[in-house]
């Protein structure tokens, strides 16, 4: 069987136009692979964070998506006999909080802020588990014994 390479040339331009539109899809193919490495669907390198030192840190995710539960781990070097852990309401109007581990003695809201009451000292972590309920970005500050956090989140689709 005898190959003709006229056949092959005739389809020379069509190559060469298609040529760009295959690289570009192996761009975004790989540009939707790295965004996904890096966390942006998901945990991954650059979502999680840690921020604090030894009397307060806080674990969390710095993306979120919409309605996918999430939680927030806050380790303190010990709670007080009365310690209170404070979260501003601007946060709650897009995070829903659906639990907290140790549940807290009580709840109630004072000077646009959440109070969590824990009534005792040793639990040194609270897990704070939430819903993204609102999209945008958000600021979450938590005071605990007299110590201050502020983080910085973005939820998306």
């Amino acid at each position: 069987m005898e190959k003709k390479l006229s056949d092959l040339e005739a389809y020379t331009d069509f190559e060469r136009a298609e040529w760009p539109v295959l690289r570009i899809g192996w761009v975004a193919m790989g540009l939707f692979l790295l965004a996904g490495v890096l966390g942006l669907f998901g945990t991954g390198l650059f979502t999680e964070r840690t921020e604090g030192d030894a009397t307060l840190s806080v674990r969390y995710e710095r993306y979120l998506r919409y309605s996918m539960s999430s939680e927030i781990n806050i380790h303190t070097s010990g709670l007080a006999r009365d310690s209170s852990l404070w979260i501003n309401s601007d946060y709650l109007k897009k995070a829903m909080i659906t639990s907290v581990n140790p549940e807290p003695e009580s709840m109630d809201q004072l000077d646009g802020m959440l109070r969590l009451k824990f009534a005792s000292r040793f639990p040194s972590d609270i897990t704070i588990y939430l819903q993204p309920e609102d999209w945008g970005r958000q600021e979450l500050t938590i005071r605990l014994n007299g110590r201050k956090k502020t983080i910085k989140q973005f939820i998306y689709f």
